[in-house]
């Protein structure tokens, strides 16, 4: 698989890393990237908006028993709402959200490996920012790269690809292909 290699914000070898996998080659990892990403995203805002609600009743209450002192809380939790749900989601097994599973997407990492909780939140917040600040230029970035990446995909290290055809292309781990042992009696 040819590889296109680019340079990163790390320091000796790991400061080139491969960007995923060719769209020329394999055009299933990317098929379809744009839409289905804003199909996750509007899924995952509402399932968001729907947690920020509770959180916000359990807050209020708290902050009325507490006569105030929890006003401050109140906010931050609105921050770290966001921030909690994609990494709890993103960086675990499925390296997706239940949106992104809904709609067939996953996060890899740029050498096809599940991304950890540091790039996660790194991803979240750049997303986030960039969103807030340069919204258009967000999506038009996305529209004029092969891998459809985001600004966010490129400052973090990470890549959205189809689930189906990363899973069908993923290599077998020959401890899980063998057998078990027969038990000895």
């Amino acid at each position: 698989m040819a590889q296109q290699e680019i340079p990163t914000l790390g320091f000796g070898k790991r400061s080139r890393q491969r960007l995923g996998p060719d769209p020329n080659l394999h055009a299933e990892y990317y098929s379809n990237i744009v839409a289905r990403r804003f199909m996750a995203w509007l899924l995952d805002t509402i399932l968001i908006t729907s947690i920020m609600a509770a959180v916000f009743v359990v807050l209020l209450i708290t902050k009325v028993i507490t006569f105030g002192l929890m006003s401050i809380p109140l906010y931050f939790g609105f921050f770290l709402v966001p921030l909690i749900y994609y990494s709890v989601f993103l960086a675990g097994e499925l390296a997706a959200t239940p949106a992104m599973r809904v709609v067939g997407l996953e996060l890899k990492t740029w050498n096809d490996g599940r991304p950890d909780y540091a790039q996660v939140v790194l991803r979240t917040i750049v997303h986030y920012l960039s969103v807030l600040f340069l919204s258009p230029l967000v999506l038009l970035v996305m529209l004029f790269n092969q891998r459809r990446l985001a600004l966010h995909d490129y400052l973090s290290g990470t890549v959205m690809v189809n689930r189906l055809a990363a899973a069908a292309t993923a290599p077998i781990d020959p401890r899980r292909s063998q057998r078990p042992p027969p038990i000895k009696r």
